[in-house]
């Protein structure tokens, strides 16, 4: 359950203090809310800030994090008046904006709501890669593919592709090797998710870049490769225009992650003296996400018929010196490997229904009605 006054901070504020608000409210409504408002000393709406907003401030213009968020935050905000009524004529004007704020008449925040957004057709293949054992999830994989075990109502494979659906990713390629049939058999052609659907049959087992090579189909666009077990709500058009305006040859999705250790921690010297001493440290560490965004020449550097991961291919292109870019991701994100991760992954969908991973959104009549 959102509360208003959480998402609101004033105009002194500085980028790194709203920053770190953000990232808060990120862990505590797993990523459904990612927006601040901004407010004058008259408690006015003057902005909107979010995550976006904070990386075009640090890459693009190079801004201190100790100036005021007025210096970055996006102005050209939209907004409705409580009582308004949004209608299919203006609703184009508001649907790039992915949150609606309802204002009263003095100008003052009183709601929000998250605007249903419909996406334009990409040109961009997806490829997702769900033909692997998932020898950790045994016994439920005996039978079952990884990417078929349920979330909710739906597998974690209906999800994935419910959710590129949704985001205008209309040309899909499922690489398939283990119970390759059942997989086939649940998804088919992808009529009823309104995508195509094309599969990648791996005869022996290629790794999470080598069945790439038995894509036949002509590429002009960049590629989005995602493993077929995580469950996240990255925006993918991000993750592709950032691709593009830094103009990599590869991008990596990674995530933050933070190693605890539960002991106070002893540097010493080769004479065995104390030298230092760190008390329960934490270190942080940008780990693999399983999305990457790559160039259709990538598959130039794949071999013919061999096993062949993604970190190999990266190793690849580090040693060809061409520019890899690392995506860092702010947004829900699970890779569903243990146990633990699978349970996490259902109480997440059983608390948040699926908006948690894009996969629907509300309808318009549904806006209207709340507003």
């Amino acid at each position: 359950m959102k509360r208003l006054f959480e998402f609101i901070i004033k105009n002194n504020t500085t980028i790194i203090e709203a920053f770190r608000l953000l990232d808060t409210l990120a862990v505590k409504h797993s990523n459904l809310y990612s927006t601040l408002f901004i407010v004058d000393q008259f408690d006015q709406m003057i902005g909107t800030f979010d995550f976006t907003d904070f990386r075009r401030a640090i890459i693009k213009r190079n801004i201190a994090l100790n100036n005021s968020i007025k210096e970055v935050m996006n102005k050209e905000y939209r907004f409705i008046y409580e009582g308004q009524k949004l209608t299919q004529k203006n609703y184009r004007d508001f649907a790039r904006f992915k949150y609606l704020p309802v204002l009263d008449t003095h100008k003052k925040i009183i709601n929000f709501f998250t605007i249903p957004v419909v996406a334009s057709p990409k040109p961009n293949k997806v490829v997702i890669m769900a033909g692997g054992k998932g020898e950790r999830l045994l016994p439920l994989t005996k039978d079952t593919p990884k990417p078929l075990l349920p979330i909710g109502e739906k597998s974690i494979l209906e999800i994935l592709i419910s959710s590129l659906a949704h985001k205008g990713y209309q040309d899909i390629y499922i690489s398939i090797n283990y119970l390759a049939d059942k997989i086939i058999e649940k998804i088919g052609d992808g009529r009823r998710f309104d995508v195509n659907i094309h599969y990648i049959e791996e005869k022996q087992r290629l790794g999470t870049a080598g069945s790439l090579k038995l894509i036949h189909d002509s590429l002009d666009e960049p590629i989005v490769v995602m493993n077929g077990d995580i469950l996240t709500s990255v925006n993918f058009d991000d993750v592709i225009n950032y691709h593009n305006s830094y103009q990599s040859y590869a991008t990596m999705c990674v995530k933050t992650q933070a190693t605890y250790i539960p002991y106070g921690v002893i540097g010493i010297d080769n004479s065995n003296r104390i030298v230092t001493i760190q008390e329960k440290p934490e270190h942080q560490y940008f780990i693999n996400a399983g999305i990457y965004v790559l160039n259709p020449h990538c598959l130039d550097f794949i071999p013919e018929n061999g096993y062949f991961d993604m970190t190999m291919l990266f190793d690849r292109l580090i040693k060809e010196k061409l520019k890899l870019n690392a995506y860092i991701i702010h947004d829900y994100w699970i890779d569903i490997g243990r146990f633990s991760d699978y349970e996490k992954a259902k109480i997440d969908f059983l608390e948040h229904n699926s908006d948690i991973f894009n996969s629907t959104v509300l309808a318009i009549n549904e806006v209207l009605q709340v507003i």
